[in-house]
């Protein structure tokens, strides 16, 4: 007997999605170039342009608080906290007895201490610094204050003059300290003569600045 010969195996594609030939010629066509139809406006409707998306304005980064106003320089400046409210005090009786005559604000009578201090002679500079007002003990700390550019130059002159006539050196937050010293000395000064007191009183919480002078 001769042998049976298997069935032969159905395709596994055959009578599926592949086997039917408009399906192949969908499969095997490129796809198509042409636009979409578009459906056409109905009549008396207008067919409204697509909207352009608006360019987003971007708004101008507002100022940091810690940015110095115009013709400043932020200056790290260590000052022994006794040191630094003494000073205020200092600035405090100068502006209620003169008002007209002081700076707006604590940090600008600090930068006109330092120019007046920058402008003297190395000789006059000593002199003023033996009638300074004492640094106090504690310990300090390092505050942030706004000082005029054109001050800042007055102090590198300054202590170039110091550092070649008597070879004293110092860096610029001590000079200024030295200057806020100078001033509060002075200011202890005149307020003693004004009221009799023996010494400068406490200071107020400082506010600002009060508005500009007119």
């Amino acid at each position: 007997m001769g042998s049976k010969r298997p069935a032969a195996r159905k395709s596994a594609l055959a009578g599926g999605h592949y086997a039917d030939p408009a399906n192949l010629a969908k499969v095997s066509a490129p796809p198509s170039t042409e636009p979409a139809p578009v459906a056409p406006a109905e009549p008396g409707r207008t067919v409204e342009e697509p909207k352009q998306a608006k360019p987003v304005e971007k708004k101008a980064a507002a100022p940091s608080p810690r940015s110095a106003p115009a013709g400043t320089e932020n200056i790290a400046i260590w000052f022994r906290p006794a040191t630094l409210k003494r000073a205020q005090a200092a600035y405090q009786v100068d502006e209620k007895a003169s008002p007209e005559q002081t700076p707006d604000s604590f940090r600008q009578w600090l930068s006109d201490a330092a120019r007046e201090l920058a402008d003297m002679s190395s000789e006059r500079r000593i002199a003023a610094v033996r009638d300074a007002d004492a640094e106090q003990p504690g310990r300090g700390s390092s505050r942030m204050f706004h000082i005029d550019s054109a001050t800042l130059e007055a102090i590198e002159q300054a202590r170039a003059d110091d550092e070649r006539q008597l070879t004293i050196k110092r860096s610029r937050g001590e000079f200024i300290v030295l200057a806020a010293r100078v001033a509060t000395a002075r200011a202890r000064q005149r307020y003693v003569e004004r009221t009799g007191a023996q010494d400068l009183p406490e200071p107020e919480p400082l506010r600002l600045g009060r508005p500009p002078k007119k």
